[in-house]
């Protein structure tokens, strides 16, 4: 790593000097530069654990090129975030983007993913659902945390910032370009009337005996703060004001609207989140694009995603077709409604849909591999024993999420202190066999797969129980318990849903720069797919010597059509659905 002057930044910190930037080489973007400020971020205890945490969780233990890390996955988003804001303050000078918007963002880019626990996603979204009962916690939750607890610890970054002229809202800004605005917010009744019940009764989408409706409903399900102190409860209960998050807001109203018009929820959502008072305190809303850069609410085109499509294609072999440097090029800002919008050259939609695809490749070949999957059930299997006695900080793993100073002392590490604990409890004992088991290569085995058919969902509610309980019935009688199987469902989909993301991107075209529309898939290529969501069901046998009659049992299940449904030919295009 060596220092070179900034290149012709216009930034300068307090004492009038302009930073040194820091070069880095990195394997997917080349030789890279980055702010001091960044760099000392980058030198703290709580950003280094992040070379300990695997970006793709377990599946270093099925490709063995699968070795990166959150660490320089984090030091590449940093870099591709100043990059697209500096592409768009070259482009655009009317934007008014300053250099402190630039170091936020590079700064949000570097911390996006501070929060993560052991091997990633396995950690909150399979290890504390399997504590908690429920996804209750997620990983930016932690990056927030661990965003304060980083700053509370380390002065040096505390001055860093100061002498960079970077203030409180700054901080702010920071926060909300990884984490997003607050969750929930007050309105107040008049409120609900007038960003709710009002547009639809404008569209005549309900009258307005429906809106005293939909009100009164708002009021009996008490959205409020639970947390406020006794007198203020009572004062907002007097004041009939609730505390809301959007999705209550709008399954309340969906409940009483989607019955009554022809328009798909979405249809009726979109034009109502306009109208929602804007909640973001780092920027006004002029200034609402600089939130797409890191981390993109709206469609989900970012460069959190631009660098870890390439980096992962990279190192587990994956051919991948997007191009995110063309697609940096040809972003430019326009107005979209009241808000400002990045959006895209039209020419680049196919791009845009390659990158949607990328997407979708590398969770079905490797996310969501089916060795892939068992071995982290192994992981949260053993994660699970060893969670009452396996202390950090005197901690539990299912605490130290509420304490940073615990949790930073929490990497993929675990494993080997599983291994090496002399707790003699049988949990530990189970959880030390458990890890050999995943170093031994004795894993739990695939016994079948089935591809749910889109015209019949319904099958995807039974729950896990019923699933096993038909297996063991199918199967030879005292052969097989339920405890014997696990069931993995499986969703592939294009990031948001069953939804077309590329609905949501707004483009524009070479004869008007100024103009943003989007696109109708059938305007694209009719060679494009009708759907953008699909599901398995994957069963899977602990017991290597049960394989063949679980297996057996799970083949009869699906000869009976009538509960296990398969595709039927589509009478068009003759693909399957």
């Amino acid at each position: 790593m060596a220092s070179q002057n900034s290149k012709g930044s216009a930034f300068q910190d307090n004492n009038g000097q302009e930073p040194i930037y820091k070069l880095f080489n990195d394997p997917i973007h080349g030789t890279i530069e980055l702010h001091p400020l960044c760099v000392k971020i980058i030198d703290t205890p709580q950003f280094q654990r992040l070379r300990n945490i695997k970006q793709l969780g377990g599946c270093y233990y099925v490709f063995p090129g699968a070795s990166h890390n959150r660490f320089e996955h984090s030091i590449g988003v940093s870099h591709l975030a100043g990059k697209l804001a500096r592409s768009l303050k070259e482009k655009q000078p009317e934007l008014n983007i300053t250099d402190n918007d630039i170091l936020c963002v590079e700064i949000a880019g570097l911390c996006h993913d501070l929060g993560h626990g052991p091997f990633s996603h396995l950690f909150d979204r399979k290890f504390i659902p399997a504590i908690k009962g429920q996804k209750v916690w997620e990983h930016e939750d932690a990056s927030l945390m661990m965003f304060n607890h980083l700053l509370e610890q380390n002065p040096k970054v505390e001055e860093e910032f100061k002498d960079c002229g970077l203030i409180n809202r700054d901080r702010i800004f920071i926060k909300e370009l990884f984490y997003g605005p607050p969750k929930k917010f007050i309105l107040k009744k008049e409120e609900i009337e007038r960003y709710i019940l009002s547009p639809l009764m404008n569209k005549r989408y309900i009258s307005e005996t429906e809106g005293d409706g939909i009100l009164e409903n708002l009021m009996d399900q008490r959205y409020i703060s639970e947390t406020e102190g006794d007198g203020i409860l009572e004062n907002l209960m007097d004041q009939k004001k609730y505390e809301i998050g959007e999705d209550d807001i709008l399954n309340v109203v969906l409940g009483e609207v989607n019955e009554k018009c022809d328009l798909t929820p979405k249809e009726i959502i979109e034009p109502l989140k306009a109208e929602f008072p804007y909640t973001y305190k780092g920027r006004s809303k002029e200034k609402h694009f600089l939130y797409e850069i890191v981390a993109n609410k709206r469609n989900g085109i970012d460069v959190d995603k631009w660098d870890y499509f390439a980096r992962d294609g990279h190192m587990l072999g994956f051919s991948n077709s997007f191009d995110h440097k063309r697609l940096m090029k040809l972003a430019r800002v326009l107005p979209v409604g009241e808000s400002q919008q990045i959006c895209f050259r039209d020419k680049e939609v196919g791009n845009l849909y390659d990158m949607f695809y990328t997407r979708h490749l590398l969770h079905r070949r490797a996310c969501q591999h089916k060795v892939n999957l068992v071995i982290e059930r192994m992981i949260v299997d053993a994660l699970v024993l060893a969670n009452q006695h396996l202390k950090y900080d005197g901690k539990k793993m299912s605490e130290s999420i509420y304490d940073m100073k615990a949790y930073e002392l929490l990497t993929d590490n675990v494993l080997y202190d599983i291994l090496k604990s002399s707790d003699a409890h049988p949990d530990m004992e189970k959880a030390r066999d458990m890890v050999k088991k995943v170093f031994e290569r004795k894993l739990y085995k695939c016994i079948g797969t089935y591809a749910v058919p889109k015209s019949n969902e319904e099958v995807v509610k039974k729950s896990d129980d019923e699933i096993k309980k038909e297996i063991v019935a199918s199967a030879q009688p005292g052969q097989l318990e339920t405890l014997d199987l696990i069931i993995e469902h499986v969703k592939y989909d294009y990031g948001k849903k069953k939804e077309n993301p590329i609905e949501s991107v707004y483009f524009y075209s070479k004869e008007d720069n100024t103009k943003a529309f989007t696109i109708p898939k059938h305007k694209v290529s009719s060679m494009l797919l009708n759907h953008f969501h699909e599901m398995e069901i994957r069963v899977y046998c602990k017991d290597e010597k049960k394989k063949d009659i679980a297996k057996k049992g799970f083949e009869e299940c699906l000869k009976n059509k009538k509960k296990w449904p398969q595709h039927k030919p589509c009478q068009t295009c003759k693909s399957t659905y």
